[in-house]
């Protein structure tokens, strides 16, 4: 039986993939491969990136953020806030 909803580190690791996917084309890097200056790395280090987001270190995440130009939202989504994670929740 397929899984119906994801858990909250499933959702932001979603967040930030399609953020990635979204933006990256919308900024003219149209390859994985061109993200490579932005990490400092090979392109089998991007793709790790990008498959666990998880395993991001902070100066990465930083310059990535910076040359996507990834949105406010996409910033909360990818730590688990914002308007995504507060549907169907209790405010008590």
């Amino acid at each position: 039986m397929p899984k119906l909803r994801q858990n909250k580190y499933e959702l932001a690791n979603s967040i930030f993939r399609a953020a990635v996917n979204g933006n990256r084309e919308l900024y003219g890097y149209r390859r994985k491969a061109d993200l490579c200056p932005i990490f400092g790395v090979k392109e089998e280090t991007v793709s790790k990136h990008l498959s666990n987001p998880a395993n991001i270190k902070t100066a990465d995440l930083r310059h990535i953020i910076e040359a996507l130009k990834f949105s406010d939202e996409q910033i909360l989504g990818m730590f688990g806030r914002g308007p995504m994670f507060n549907q169907g929740e209790d405010k008590r």
